[in-house]
Order: C-alpha cells, then structure tokens, then sequence
C-alpha cells in the first residue's frame, strides 16, 4: 500500500481525538513535486453525533469514504467497533496514535507500507492450532479480506467419536 494521504481524527482544538468525539479531519497528503515533504490539505469535516442506528453510522462512515482518496490512512487516538469494522472493510489502514505531529508522518507512512507488505493471505477455513482437533478462525478477519463468502458452517468438533456439522 503506497501511503500518499494521512487523515487525522481531530476534534474541535484540533487536537488528536478519537471517533466518537472527531469532528474534523485533518488530511496530510505527501508533496511529491517537492521531495517527500508532506502538506496539509483541505480539512474534512465529519462526526458521528446525531447517528442513533447502526444503518445512520453505517451511512456517515460510507459517506466519510467518498472524501478521502483512495488507499488514504486514518490515524486517530481510537478507532474501534463499527467504525473499525466498516473502515477497515473499505480499504483504509487505520492507526491508533497517543498523540500527532506532522513530524512523524514519514515514520507512519514507513510503518503503513512496511506493515502492508507483511499482510499474509486470510484463510477462508478454519486453521489447525498447536492442539490436535482444536481449530480456530478469524471471522471478522476473512469477511474483510473476502466479501463474498456469505455463509458459515460451524464445526463442534468431535461428539462421540463423530465430527458434528451446523450449517
């Protein structure tokens, strides 16, 4: 993942915040004409406040996404739950940061790309633990990576020398 854009979650002292409490976006993008130097952009405005279903953040989020460019990093002091889940589904690499400096945005940016170059394919069956019989499998994890496996067996293992099957 190339990281050219950095938003960062801002609240009303332009302060680093998280999303529950942003209201504002900060967006970094890296100045190639110039070297590697990083400018700031045009802020986006945005907050969760007023959003009392989970379709309502759902569509602020989706809403957020056609602001910022594509592939762009969201940093912020949290970014958990649904916004995590939704983010993360649409292709943004999120970071949680204690606090923020422009300063630090070519290590961040390092560290985005380093850690986009050691993803690991997401199995899409369970896989085998260190104990025999006993698997395990990241459901949020392989629903982000592949949006088109729509339903689940689940396996209770071994009942009396058996493997049941749900489905």
């Amino acid at each position: 993942m190339k990281c050219d854009c950095i938003a960062v979650l801002e609240d009303t002292e332009n302060s680093i915040t998280s999303m529950d409490t942003c209201t504002h976006l900060a967006v970094w993008q890296r100045d190639w004409s110039t070297g590697k130097g990083w400018h700031a952009a045009a802020s986006v405005p945005f907050s969760l406040a007023g959003c009392e279903t989970l379709p309502q953040t759902r569509d602020r989020l989706r809403g957020l996404a056609q602001l910022l460019p594509e592939q762009a990093a969201i940093a912020g002091a949290s970014i958990s739950g649904l916004a995590y889940n939704e983010l993360s589904r649409m292709g943004f690499c999120l970071c949680e940061l204690d606090a923020f400096s422009p300063d630090i945005l070519d290590a961040l940016a390092c560290e985005i790309l380093a850690s986009a170059q050691g993803e690991v394919q997401v199995p899409t069956a369970p896989t085998p633990t260190d104990i025999p019989g006993v698997y395990t499998i990241n459901l949020m994890e392989v629903q982000a990576a592949h949006p088109d496996i729509k339903k689940w067996v689940h396996f209770f293992g071994p009942v009396n020398g058996k493997t049941k099957v749900d489905s």
